[in-house]
């Protein structure tokens, strides 16, 4: 199958998980539905307890997550006692 597709065969047969990695790859390169989700400064739209984390959503899902998502931190994402981020 790998010679019919194009494919390196030696590199289809080194790893066992190349062709499903590849065929990700490709459809990251070739469909892209990318979403900008800000600078760095903006990251915490992102964080735990906001619309989008550890979500599935399609693109216009996190889109729309990230819209609502509120610069308060919630009390799910705030250093606990005893952690590095609750010395100061």
């Amino acid at each position: 199958q790998a010679a019919i597709a194009g494919r390196d065969i030696f590199y289809d047969q080194r790893y066992a998980h190349n062709l499903e990695m590849r065929d990700v790859i490709e459809a990251i390169i070739t469909h892209p539905a990318g979403v900008d989700a800000g600078t760095l400064d903006e990251s915490w739209r992102q964080q735990p307890d906001t619309p989008v984390y550890g979500t599935d959503f399609d693109a216009d899902g996190v889109r729309r997550a990230l819209s609502e998502a509120h610069k308060e931190r919630s009390p799910g994402f705030r250093a606990v006692e005893g952690s590095p981020a609750s010395a100061t």
